[in-house]
């Protein structure tokens, strides 16, 4: 009954009657999702969903078309909403270009060979320069592609309700996606926008791979890591001191004041990119020569960058300027510190030694972290260094 009446607001031609709709959509949001996919849509709503994402769409119409269009479309239905997306997303509407993402994500968790086309269309679009478009918000919106592409969404997409979801998707998907990636970022100037978009790309991609496959590619993951990293330290130091900055909220006066920078500066991201660059530094199964050589690729070049990061950590818990959640701040700075921890083992010596002592330093303020889970860290790590010794 809710889906029908849904379906009827948004078929109105009447403008108080479609009004109605905004405040039930998260209700048919959710219905959405816990419907099974064994019953049937009502006739009209997945059009009425595609209409509705076309213009001024919010989140929840996104979301719900998503949910649609994967239980229920068609492969032709959905090729033609795809097909059609995309075409106006190529002549530059970023609201048509958040509608292709969304349509994508339905296609590409369905598996099959949505998961493998439809990634290089991605990547294709990070490289266009849209005509009439500010190519900051382009690139912005196309990062934020990847980011959901990886995301396994399991409030939306439900198994037990029919979502379709296929298995051993994110596999897929960092094989695909990496390559190409690291491919075209190389070809771009490190001075454009779709230079330093392709790198957070990158990061996106290597930060939601599983640890296995992460450590597999190392070798080609690392510097893109190592790097971002660095360009987010920078960052911070120039925000420093401005606690009002949210990072997370991008309006055209940010855009201006830091231009090509803001795409490197994500604290949403600064979590899961230290938790994969913890990954490769505890991997468990790497040979030594494969060791050796991520140590001249980027891990030990990353040692300063990390030092940097710890060394915003405030006593009192905050993290200078990020403008993150208390939680997600003390997290990362745990995890950096693990890291700093773990490198004493994972590292030659000779790439440790002239950074004991700053360590050292940097390590006193976590000592005394007002959580107890930092200052655990922070103890572990500065008795690592305490022994460290060459062989």
């Amino acid at each position: 009954g809710l889906l029908v009446m849904c379906s009827d607001l948004l078929r109105s031609n009447d403008a108080a009657a479609r009004s109605l709709y905004r405040p039930l959509a998260p209700l048919l949001l959710s219905a959405l999702v816990h419907t099974p996919r064994s019953v049937s849509l009502p006739h009209g709503v997945l059009h009425a969903l595609h209409e509705r994402a076309t213009r001024d769409a919010s989140e929840d119409d996104l979301q719900a078309l998503c949910i649609a269009v994967n239980k229920w479309a068609s492969n032709d239905e959905l090729t033609c909403s795809l097909d059609n997306a995309h075409s106006s997303a190529s002549s530059g509407s970023i609201d048509a270009l958040r509608l292709w993402i969304w349509l994508v994500k339905a296609a590409v968790s369905r598996g099959g060979e949505a998961a493998s086309s439809l990634p290089l269309q991605l990547i294709q679009l990070h490289t266009q320069q849209a005509m009439g478009t500010a190519p900051l918000l382009w690139a912005i919106h196309a990062v934020s592609g990847f980011k959901l592409l990886f995301q396994p969404l399991p409030a939306l997409l439900k198994r037990e309700h029919g979502a379709r979801v296929a298995p051993l998707l994110a596999q897929r998907l960092f094989g695909t996606c990496l390559p190409p990636l690291l491919t075209e970022q190389r070809r771009a100037s490190r001075s454009s926008v779709t230079w330093h978009a392709l790198l957070q790309a990158v990061v996106h991609v290597c930060s939601a791979a599983p640890a296995a496959l992460l450590a597999a590619q190392a070798g080609a993951a690392t510097p893109s890591l190592s790097l971002w990293l660095q360009l987010t330290a920078e960052k911070l130091e120039k925000l420093h001191g401005n606690t009002q900055q949210q990072a997370d909220q991008v309006d055209e006066t940010q855009l201006a004041e830091f231009g090509v920078e803001q795409l490197c500066f994500d604290w949403q991201l600064l979590l899961p990119a230290t938790r994969a660059l913890r990954s490769l530094l505890s991997a468990p199964l790497l040979p030594e020569a494969q060791r050796a050589d991520l140590s001249l690729n980027g891990l030990a070049e990353t040692l300063p960058t990390i030092i940097r990061l710890v060394g915003h950590a405030r006593v009192d818990g905050e993290l200078s300027a990020a403008g993150a959640p208390a939680a997600i701040q003390v997290e990362f700075v745990e995890v950096c510190i693990e890291c700093l921890g773990i490198a004493t083992s994972a590292l030659p010596y000779h790439t440790l030694s002239p950074f004991k002592a700053q360590v050292l330093r940097t390590l006193r303020s976590p000592l005394d972290h007002k959580k107890r889970r930092v200052r655990r860290a922070a103890s572990h790590c500065a008795n690592n260094w305490h022994t460290l010794v060459g062989s």
